[in-house]
């Protein structure tokens, strides 16, 4: 590590450090227990709570590298870079959704959060009233809108507007879709290259809802290696007549690596094929619903 400057008082920095140290350690304690109060308050009549925090976003200049350390540090599941952006689903009840992000131009590394607000430009203009400044936007995107501002600090934050999903009608084969992966288990088994033998394959799904589009996302938990993966994860649903057809490319599976995925399902059973980096196979079996949950 560089030293600044020469000859100073190493006793008085170890000093400084130790009571910056102690400071940071007593701010973190004095403000825990009313953090904990924040996020166990009630909502009464008088107590809406303020602006939620939606969504997180990590800026890089090397995407690969950046997606394989947190998806290793945190166990998270990453799309696979490919793109400007890979989404992250941690695979929590708890938390917010967030993205990886290489923009090809500054900011290259940067941490930045978004509050849902329900104008970006009265928000932003608000804040530039108190002493931020702006940095981008708004900008409309497909999904909403977004801004980017520094606060008096100097600290980034983001606005975003998410835009209605409004009253999107599922066409009867959609319906039967959803309705089919409610609370059910994929029980089969998979191959592994031009072999012959077959392994026991187990998915749970809890639900699956259309996100815009082809975009459908899964609640499910994903059984591999006898460990289980709980995941949240967003794919195209194509269609081949009325039969739907799960189509996932280069998908990362945190601790197991990139996958992608083509399986037909239909009349209660399903039949694809798998591949990772390494190798691939068909997988095939029955669609099985799950016992109601017992009511509380």
């Amino acid at each position: 590590m560089r030293e600044c400057g020469t000859g100073g008082n190493r006793m008085h920095d170890d000093q400084l450090k130790a009571l910056l140290t102690r400071r940071a350690a007593l701010l973190l304690a004095a403000s825990t227990p009313a953090l904990l109060a924040q996020t166990n308050q009630p909502k009464t009549a008088g107590n809406t709570g303020g602006r939620p925090v939606v969504q997180f976003e990590i800026g890089c200049k090397n995407h690969a590298k950046t997606t394989d350390f947190y998806s290793k540090l945190f166990g998270w599941q990453i799309a696979a870079p490919g793109s400007l952006a890979s989404e992250i689903q941690t695979g929590s009840a708890q938390g917010i959704p967030g993205r990886i992000t290489s923009l090809g131009h500054e900011p290259e590394h940067y941490t930045i959060f978004y509050v849902d607000v329900e104008d970006v430009q009265a928000t932003l203009d608000k804040a530039i009233e108190m002493g931020a400044k702006k940095l981008v936007g708004p900008v409309k995107i497909p999904t909403g809108a977004f801004a980017w501002f520094a606060d008096p600090e100097g600290n980034m934050v983001g606005l975003l507007k998410q835009a209605p999903s409004g009253s999107t009608e599922l066409t009867p084969a959609e319906k039967q879709f959803q309705a089919m992966l409610t609370n059910v288990t994929l029980s089969g088994w998979f191959t592994v290259g031009d072999s012959g033998e077959t392994h026991e394959d187990k998915y749970i799904i809890r639900s699956v809802t259309k996100a815009k589009d082809d975009q459908w996302t899964f609640d499910a938990q994903i059984m591999y290696g006898g460990k289980n993966y709980g995941a949240k994860v967003t794919v195209p649903v194509k269609w081949a007549g009325d039969a739907p057809v799960l189509s996932m490319a280069q998908y990362m599976i945190a601790g197991q690596g990139v996958f992608s995925a083509r399986i037909l399902m239909y009349n209660g059973m399903y039949s694809g094929t798998w591949g990772s980096q390494e190798h691939g196979g068909k997988m095939f079996g029955k669609i099985v619903k799950n016992d109601p949950s017992p009511a509380p």
